[in-house]
Parts: structure tokens; C-alpha cells; sequence
């Protein structure tokens, strides 16, 4: 009978966390990040970002590919975001960009 009831809670905490991702809620993976655009590549949708520290890591720099490939084109070097980052693999994947600030002498380059 236990075994049923856990059967029964994790299904339901599978479909509740389903939902949210649709819903374009953050999944328990995501963490939200303040970062500092380096550079972007269009063409193969990534971005390199100078991140704040986060809850598990110090701050550094890393290359994440963005969910949204049209992203790309709103992002640029010396950008200001926030963002939420999908850390399940190597390299994260940047969701839900609200773009702060730019620089207007950004000293990176973006790549087409």
C-alpha cells in the first residue's frame, strides 16, 4: 500500500513539474543568473556570458546555447541579463533573457 501511495505522489510531481515547463515556468534544474554578455554566435545560437556566483558555483565565464535561437539577435557584447540557466548539462541553456543594459563601447565581438 506505501508503495502505491509513492507511486502515486512521484506521478503526480511528474505531471505538476511537466505543466510548469510548459507553462514556461522554471524547472527545479534552472537557476536564475545575472550575467554579462562576451559574445554571441548567431548562427549556432550560443552565447558566451560572464555570470555572477551562483548558489553551488563562483562566478565565471561560460558558453551556453539559448533555447530560443531568436534570442540571438536581441543579445549583444557588454549586455546586462537575466536569465535562467538549464545546468543539467556541460554546456547550460539560457531561457526566459530579459536584456538589462548595453554597453555602447562593448570590447567583444559578435560572430554571424
Amino acid at each position: 500500500m506505501r508503495a502505491l501511495r509513492f507511486l502515486a505522489l512521484a506521478c503526480a510531481f511528474s505531471t505538476i513539474t511537466a505543466d510548469a515547463v510548459r507553462a514556461g515556468q522554471p524547472s527545479a534544474a534552472s537557476l536564475p543568473i545575472h550575467a554579462t554578455v562576451i559574445s554571441v554566435d548567431v548562427k549556432h545560437a550560443t552565447v558566451v556570458v560572464q555570470h555572477a556566483a551562483l548558489e553551488t558555483m563562483p562566478a565565471g565565464k561560460r558558453t551556453c546555447h539559448l533555447r530560443h535561437p531568436a534570442d540571438a539577435k536581441r543579445l549583444h557584447p557588454g549586455a546586462t541579463i537575466e536569465a535562467y540557466a538549464d545546468t543539467r548539462h556541460q554546456t547550460w541553456t539560457l531561457d526566459r533573457i530579459q536584456v538589462h543594459k548595453a554597453s555602447s563601447n562593448a570590447e567583444a565581438r559578435v560572430s554571424a
